[in-house]
């Protein structure tokens, strides 16, 4: 297992800056999800670790190794594209063969079909490759004649076979329907932890993120708002705009002050104690949807629909002229036009400031309604 280290990373296209200072650490054995919006770079940084593109400035290490000027072909990294890229004329068994061939026989050995011992070999890698992804039967199949979901195998097959120090993976589930993509996604996990290998994994669905990494780089504007684990991105966001960027149902945010005495406030309601050196200034409040129960003690929140989830509900309102988004468990039947309360935890509070990044407060912050 190898480590990757990519430092101070750039990239323009003539005037835009597609990637800005990147710089990122991870572990051998690691797998981490690259995940942005269209047009955040996550992409172009791929194709650069692959060598397709060269960045401005910045350097990338695999190992001890210095990537920089290295030719795509002897980079030992392994590629899954978008479309899988399978060749259409070859069976199976000879797209997941293909890239050993080209490393063991001469050209010319290739082109007929001659390859004695070294040949046997790879076919005895091949077939043990089908087993471990469960393929054997479809070995002597074209691409044509597969699944998405199967496609999805054998260009992971093919890509793994080489053994290779890092696997790339560029939205490799993009093209699958939703049922076979949430398959798909916890079968490449599990191969990934099996083989061991470094993993980076670019796409744009934040469950696929969340599910499958160990820590995930939120790309916004060409430059990593946060790397971190998956719970700490949606539980502890380092700004207000990796909080609304994840998640998905909108943030209930609110502009407010926080008074002299160091509380929050919402109107009139002073809600909680936070760091002495925010007294008096502009910060932005928010909360997920989970953050609210039900409690006489909390805000008053106008209820202007209802959405039954089965093992939840949402309630759709407003509070203090702004909307609202609570998730709440299933209990007293609640109706349109009905003023609620509802209470956030404290836990589960978001405070920002006025440039837009994380504030710590608090942990045991008291509710202080006045």
């Amino acid at each position: 297992m190898t480590q990757l280290s990519i430092g101070q990373l750039s990239k323009r296209f003539g005037a835009v800056d597609v990637l800005r200072d990147i710089s990122l650490d991870v572990r051998p054995g690691e797998f981490v999800s690259l995940l942005g919006p269209s047009g955040c770079g996550k992409s172009t940084l791929l194709r650069i670790l692959s060598g397709l593109e060269q960045a401005d400035t910045g350097s990338i290490r695999l190992g001890v190794r210095e990537l920089t000027g290295v030719a795509p072909s002897e980079r030992d990294i392994a590629m899954v594209f978008q479309n899988f890229a399978l060749y259409p004329q070859m069976t199976v068994r000879e797209n997941i063969a293909l890239p050993l061939r080209v490393r063991r026989l001469s050209r010319w050995r290739r082109m007929l079909r001659l390859g004695g011992a070294v040949a046997a070999d790879i076919d005895a890698e091949v077939a043990a490759m089908a087993r471990t992804l469960e393929i054997e039967p479809l070995l002597d199949r074209k691409p044509a004649a597969l699944s998405g979901g199967q496609r999805q195998r054998v260009a992971l097959g093919r890509a793994l076979i080489r053994q290779s120090s890092l696997l790339l993976m560029d939205e490799p589930l993009s093209s699958l329907d939703a049922r076979l993509r949430l398959q798909t996604r916890d079968e490449i996990s599990q191969i990934q932890r099996q083989f061991g290998i470094t993993t980076v994994f670019v796409t744009h669905d934040q469950a696929e993120a969340m599910a499958i990494s160990d820590r995930i780089a939120v790309m916004l504007g060409g430059r990593i708002a946060q790397f971190a684990a998956p719970e700490e991105i949606y539980r502890a966001p380092a700004s207000l705009a990796v909080a609304e960027f994840i998640g998905t149902t909108r943030l209930n945010r609110f502009e407010t002050r926080v008074d002299q005495g160091g509380f929050l406030r919402l109107g009139p309601h002073a809600l909680h104690r936070v760091a002495p050196e925010l007294a008096g200034q502009d910060v932005t409040l928010a909360w997920r949807p989970e953050a609210f129960r039900l409690s006489g003690d909390g805000l008053p929140v106008l209820v202007r629909r209802l959405e039954s989830h089965g093992a939840d509900s949402f309630l759709h309102g407003e509070c203090l002229g702004q909307p609202l988004v609570a998730r709440l468990e299933p209990g007293p039947g609640l109706t349109a036009g009905e003023t609620v309360r509802l209470e956030p935890r404290p836990e589960a509070t978001l405070l920002f400031d006025a440039a837009g990044q994380s504030r710590p407060h608090a942990p045991a912050m008291a509710l202080a309604h006045v």
